[in-house]
């Protein structure tokens, strides 16, 4: 599967989160686990609500409709992720018009350089973000519920 656009935890962050979750009673793991889910599937339904329309007759909202949730066995992760190839192009437009937050790599660990184009012929479309942020935004608001429930960041 391409890494291209899959948002998903650092192993170390699982590990520490893992270890962590295993001192905790069946009934603070369980709503763990609901945090977890209901976050990956939140920023699901944003990305898909903010995801490029294709407006050509016949082609619609391909790009949404791509937009999956893969959740691990234990359903204590998983990611969010697209397969589609102009995913990125999308994200992050072409040409002069490139914009990368830096959050992205920060966050992520996405290095987004690979997807700026070394063709000649760019085609300079400026960047329709949908992806990233919502992600952002979730897993901010899942850190501070897993926070208020006793996990400590680095």
């Amino acid at each position: 599967m391409p890494e291209f656009m899959t948002i998903k935890m650092k192993e170390s962050e699982k590990a520490r989160f893992r270890s962590w979750l295993n001192g905790l009673s069946k009934e603070n793991q369980t709503e763990c686990k609901k945090i977890v889910v209901d976050t990956l599937h939140g920023i699901r339904r944003k990305a898909m609500m903010l995801a490029p329309v294709n407006k050509q007759i016949g082609q619609g909202p391909f790009l949404s409709r791509q937009i999956h949730v893969i959740l691990n066995s234990d359903r204590l992760g998983g990611m969010v992720h697209t397969q589609v190839k102009y995913a990125p192009y999308q994200e992050w437009g072409t040409g002069k018009f490139v914009k990368v937050p830096a959050f992205v790599k920060t966050m992520f660990g996405v290095d987004s350089r690979q997807w700026k184009s070394p063709r000649k012929h760019n085609h300079n479309m400026k960047p329709q973000p949908y992806f990233f942020e919502p992600a952002r935004v979730g897993v901010n608001e899942m850190v501070v519920k897993i926070k208020n429930m006793g996990f400590k960041e680095k």
